[in-house]
């Protein structure tokens, strides 16, 4: 089948005598793949003559073209993707110089094969995605071929090489280790392909390091597990303040964490102040509870009354409406907290049947403490007591399949962590964002100090790179402006990432559609000195992440005062 404008049907005429008859050989091209060939097997659009479809795309209804991270789009998974990756490396339209494009597709095959569960297939696949680009190209390096190790650790993990599968991981982690998107990737996969609840809890808790929202995962895990010295522990590290911004893009749902962080905050408080009364911490118990109904006092005061003639807008209204809602249900989490922990100090009296009585099995409180409970009742008999660890150990089972199935990473949740392609073009150079006002601020970085306190907010965008990178430069920012604050360490207490897009409107509200508008990362830091850390920090000693270490690392690749690149 020929498309227009790629050349005629190539015929080679080869002419001999046999009897008195010349003999044609022709020499047809590779049939062209549909357009849905390519986005069914990456997620990305067919090529065309100028641009390849994924590092560059179209933008201003089709009339130009522009370098970018495009956004995929994929709905086919596995062993139905796969002829779709073979029709597409045929077509004719993937040009030699979109080698790029070639290796993406070879590892979306890839991972369509793993799903299919071909694991040998798909190292084979992968490493001829590998071949497929110059030696040494670094941006290769440091996207697609990442995202090819982690595939291949999946693939090793599955044909039994768990120690080959650890190697591949620990080189991305080794290659980009203040990349959290990278980090999540690796987390999942080695979760995935964990059993032992010790080493589950470590990676997790080595992983919060840079994402700290691992320490709510590792909290609750702990919880489950009985394991409370490292829950009271652990449980100073969980923040729900999220990192702040100018206010300039509408985060959709940014509103209702808030609302959301109210009743985790209570939540999170009335179990640590369980686990410290079961080690035996009872005023620090009380202490805990006593700054979470503080807490919520705060949360649902009364607003504040105004001048005479001055009333507060609805908006302001309806938004302390739903606090208060948030810290009703929050004070209700809180209360039962309380009555479990009263509950624990006189379970010695029951028995399994009194328990029973006692206890609200639908509360996902009462269910995550269960086993403790059980521990601590009377039992009169070797039969009883034999019982009674029969359910705790039947319990332990219940909770060792439920986190198994949590961390099970499937094909769509992989496609979406693996690093996006990345070329010279993307990558930009470290700097500063304008001032949001007179100057844009879409690249580039933006530093907020919160109002009395020494913590600081980092934001760095881009309209061009991808996530991975974008989180680099917003670390390379973090270490920068802790380093300005005279301090040579920080410690990442929260972070988020920001999808942009943007929706253009003309006149009478026509809507011109919305396009890609980059990423943001932002975090919330806490610039310390390592040698005088406050005592309050002492034990978040190992989170400490070094301002020099950082920009040794990140420095020669983005900084433009560094050597080229």
């Amino acid at each position: 089948m020929l498309r227009a404008g790629q050349g005629n049907l190539g015929v080679s005429m080869r002419v001999g005598l046999i009897g008195a008859t010349a003999l044609a050989v022709v020499t047809a091209t590779p049939a062209a793949a549909s357009p849905g060939d390519f986005s069914m097997c990456d997620g990305y659009a067919a090529p065309t003559k100028k641009i390849d479809g994924m590092t560059k795309g179209t933008w201003l209804w089709g009339l130009a073209s522009r370098s970018a991270d495009i956004r995929r789009s994929q709905t086919a998974f596995g062993a139905e993707a796969i002829p779709a990756c073979d029709a597409a490396l045929a077509d004719p339209l993937l040009l030699p110089q979109y080698w790029l494009r070639r290796a993406h597709l070879l590892q979306a095959k890839a991972t369509h094969q793993l799903d299919a569960g071909d694991a040998a297939g798909a190292l084979v696949t992968l490493a001829a995605s590998d071949a497929a680009a110059p030696a040494k190209d670094l941006y290769f390096e440091r996207s697609v071929m990442m995202g090819n190790r982690a595939l291949r650790a999946i693939a090793d993990f599955k044909l039994g090489k768990k120690d080959d599968a650890l190697a591949e991981l620990g080189t991305i982690e080794k290659e980009r280790p203040y990349a959290a998107f990278l980090r999540q990737l690796t987390l999942s996969i080695r979760l995935a392909n964990e059993t032992d609840r010790e080493t589950q809890r470590r990676l997790i808790k080595e992983n919060a390091r840079l994402s700290p929202a691992g320490f709510v995962r590792l909290f609750w895990l702990e919880m489950v597990y009985s394991d409370f010295r490292g829950a009271a522990d652990n449980g100073q590290d969980v923040s729900f303040d999220l990192p702040r911004g100018r206010g300039d893009w509408q985060i959709q749902g940014l509103e209702s964490q808030k609302y959301q962080a109210i009743e985790k905050r209570a939540d999170v408080a009335g179990a640590r102040a369980y686990a410290l009364a079961a080690i035996g911490k009872v005023d620090a118990s009380r202490a805990a509870i006593a700054a979470a109904e503080a807490d919520l006092a705060e949360v649902m005061a009364p607003l504040p009354p105004l001048a005479a003639g001055e009333t507060y807008g609805k908006s302001k209204i309806a938004s302390h409406d739903r606090q208060v809602d948030a810290g009703q249900v929050a004070t209700s989490k809180l209360d039962r907290w309380k009555a479990l922990i009263a509950l624990r100090a006189r379970a010695g009296t029951l028995t399994i049947q009194t328990l029973r009585t006692e206890v609200d099995l639908k509360q996902s409180s009462t269910m995550t403490v269960l086993p403790d409970l059980l521990g601590q009742i009377k039992v009169a008999t070797p039969s009883e007591a034999g019982a009674r660890d029969d359910l705790i150990k039947s319990l332990y089972g219940k909770i060792d399949a439920a986190i198994a199935k949590d961390n099970v990473l499937t094909i769509r949740e992989l496609v979406e962590l693996l690093p996006r392609p990345e070329t010279a073009s993307m990558v930009p150079t470290f700097a500063g964002a304008g001032d949001g006002f007179f100057l844009g601020d879409q690249n580039g970085f933006y530093t907020k100090r919160e109002a009395d306190s020494k913590y600081l907010n980092i934001r760095y965008g881009g309209l061009l790179t991808n996530r991975a990178t974008i989180e680099e430069l917003a670390m390379l920012a973090a270490a920068q402006q802790t380093r300005k604050a005279g301090m040579d360490s920080f410690l990442v207490d929260s972070r988020m990432f920001v999808e942009r897009t943007l929706t253009t409107y003309g006149m009478y509200g026509i809507n011109y559609g919305t396009s890609n508008n980059g990423y943001e990362a932002r975090m919330r830091i806490l610039p310390v000195n390592a040698a005088d850390l406050p005592a309050d920090l002492d034990h978040s000693r190992w989170r400490l992440i070094r301002a020099d270490e950082v920009e040794a690392a990140l420095g020669g690749i983005y900084l433009s005062t560094a050597p080229a690149r």
